[in-house]
């Protein structure tokens, strides 16, 4: 998964804004996280680790991103 540095700092300004919704900085976190490297399988384990939700979100929050 790619983004644009302006995509990228849009995802950082809703991820670090005190008044963001969670669901919103949670799914800004996920793309962030899988667009600095990760890939499938495991490494989707370990995203949903990392921003606490399960690996179903993850999976729905990079298809919901790809559709975008």
């Amino acid at each position: 998964m790619s983004v644009s540095g302006d995509q990228k700092r849009e995802l950082e300004r809703i991820r670090n804004a005190p008044t963001s919704p969670q669901r919103l900085v949670r799914r800004a976190q996920i793309v962030l996280l899988r667009a600095s490297g990760c890939t499938q399988g495991a490494d989707q384990v370990q995203t949903a680790a990392e921003v606490g939700v399960s690996r179903p979100v993850v999976i729905l929050a990079v298809r919901a991103r790809e559709v975008r």
